[in-house]
C-alpha cells in the first residue's frame, strides 16, 4: 500500500470514476527528492524545452471531456466532467493556472491510468485548492533494477503573486508513466494555461557522427553529413543518418532548422537495417496560399502519410524545436511548444508500420530527402519512458 500524500491544507481524494480503459498499478514508496518549484512564468519558454498541453482555443490533444466549453481562453470544466491528455507522460515539471469557483471541488491527475479507480494505486490525485490559481508540480522517476519504476511527486500551490502555499509537499508512486487529467465533482473549474516540461538526459550522445555513439554514416546513401560547433548539416540525398539504438515508447526533443523548399523528417520506430521504414514525422515549413492551417505536403510535425499537422508554426531558414512523445499507438508532436499532431494509430499490428500499426523498438533516423536538401540538427534528446 502506498502513503498518503502528505498535505497541510489538501488530501489525497480517494474516489471511483472512468476516464477510459485500461489496467491498475500498485504502488510503492521512495524517498523524498529534493527537486524545487519552477515559477509558472517559466512555462512560456519553448526554446527551453516547454509545451503546451491546453492552446486556449480548443480541445486538441484531449480526451474524455464531458460539459466543457471554450470560453475567454479558458478550458471551463463543470460538475460531472472528466479531461484527460491522449499523450502519456513520465518525469517532467508542471505548471496550471486555473480558477475554482466558490462552493466547488475539482482534482488534478497525475500518472494516470486511462481507467483511474483509487488514487494511491493507479493514479496520483491532488485538489485544488479555491484561494489560489497556480500550480508547480515536479515528477521524478527513479529507474530501478527491478519492479517498476519509482515516482516522486513535488507540488506548491501559488496564488496571483507567484506566493507559495506553505512548503512543497511530496507524494509518492511507482507508476511509471500516465495520463494527466481533470475531474470535476462540484461546481465550476477554469482551466487557463497547462505547460510541461519533460525531464530529458543531456543530448551528447547524438553531438557526434561516430558510428555506435550517435548516428551511424554508413547507412546515408547519397547525402552528406558534417559536424560543425554540435550542429549536424545534412545536405543533398536521398539518403539518412541512423541512431545506433532503437526506442520503442519514448520522448524526443530536436531542434532544426530548414532552409526553404527543403523536405526532410525525423523516422522513429524504424526496422533497423532498412532505409528509411519507420513512422516520419515531417519536417517541411511550406503552406499552401500562404495559409499556416492549410500545409504543404503534410507539414512540419506531421506524420508523413497518415495525418497532416493542423498548423505550420516552424518559419523557413530559423530554427525550431520539435518534441515528438511515443507510447503504444499514441504519437503527439509539437512544435515550438504548439501541439500540432494528436494521433493514434489504430491500424492492425504489423511489424512493417507502412502496412500496419508498428509498436516495436526501432532506430530514429535523420532525412535527407533529395540532392536539394539543406537541413541541420542540434540538440538532439530521447528517453525511453519506463513501463506502466
Amino acid at each position: 500500500m502506498m502513503r498518503r500524500l502528505s498535505m497541510d491544507r489538501l488530501a489525497t481524494v480517494l474516489c471511483c470514476f472512468v476516464l477510459v480503459l485500461g489496467q491498475a498499478v500498485a504502488q510503492e514508496p521512495v524517498g523524498e527528492q529534493k527537486v524545487a518549484a519552477v515559477p509558472v512564468d517559466a512555462a512560456q519558454d519553448w526554446q527551453s524545452g516547454w509545451i503546451q498541453l491546453f492552446d486556449q482555443a480548443t480541445t486538441f490533444g484531449w480526451r474524455g471531456a464531458q460539459a466543457q466549453v471554450i470560453q475567454d481562453g479558458q478550458l471551463v470544466l463543470r460538475a460531472g466532467a472528466v479531461a484527460r491528455t491522449s499523450a502519456q507522460f513520465s518525469a517532467f515539471t508542471l505548471q496550471i493556472k486555473y480558477r475554482l469557483e466558490p462552493n466547488s471541488e475539482a482534482e488534478l491527475l497525475l500518472l494516470a491510468n486511462p481507467r483511474a479507480r483509487e488514487a494511491g494505486v493507479d493514479h496520483v490525485s491532488l485538489r485544488f485548492v479555491p484561494d489560489q490559481n497556480q500550480l508547480s508540480v515536479v515528477v521524478v522517476q527513479e529507474n530501478q533494477n527491478s519492479g517498476p519504476a519509482k515516482s516522486s511527486v513535488k507540488y506548491q500551490f501559488h496564488n496571483g503573486q507567484g506566493q507559495a502555499d506553505g512548503e512543497p509537499k511530496i507524494g509518492e508512486s511507482s507508476l511509471g508513466r500516465g495520463y494527466l487529467g481533470f475531474r470535476v465533482t462540484v461546481g465550476t473549474l477554469h482551466i487557463e494555461q497547462v505547460s510541461l516540461l519533460p525531464t530529458l538526459p543531456a543530448a551528447e550522445l547524438y553531438s557526434t557522427l561516430e558510428a555506435n555513439r550517435g548516428f551511424d554514416l554508413r547507412g546515408i546513401g547519397a547525402a552528406r553529413a558534417e559536424l560543425v560547433d554540435g550542429v549536424i548539416a545534412v545536405r543533398g540525398g536521398p539518403g539518412y543518418l541512423a541512431t545506433t539504438p532503437s526506442y520503442a515508447d519514448f520522448v524526443l526533443s530536436i531542434d532544426a532548422r530548414a532552409q526553404a523548399g527543403t523536405n526532410s523528417g525525423v523516422f522513429f520506430r524504424c526496422i533497423p537495417g532498412e532505409d528509411l521504414n519507420g513512422y516520419e514525422s515531417q519536417i517541411h515549413n511550406g503552406t499552401v496560399g500562404g495559409d499556416r492551417a492549410q500545409p504543404e505536403d503534410c507539414g512540419t510535425g506531421g506524420i508523413f502519410r497518415r495525418v497532416n499537422a493542423r498548423r505550420v508554426v516552424a518559419d523557413e531558414g530559423q530554427w525550431f524545436r520539435k518534441v515528438i512523445m511515443v507510447c503504444g499507438g499514441q504519437i503527439s508532436v509539437w512544435v515550438n511548444g504548439y501541439q500540432v499532431t494528436d494521433w493514434s494509430d489504430q491500424r492492425p499490428p504489423n511489424e512493417n508500420p507502412r502496412r500496419g500499426r508498428r509498436l516495436e523498438a526501432g532506430t530514429v533516423m535523420l532525412q535527407a530527402h533529395d540532392p536539394s536538401t539543406q537541413v541541420d540538427f542540434k540538440n538532439l534528446n530521447i528517453v525511453e519512458l519506463p513501463a506502466r
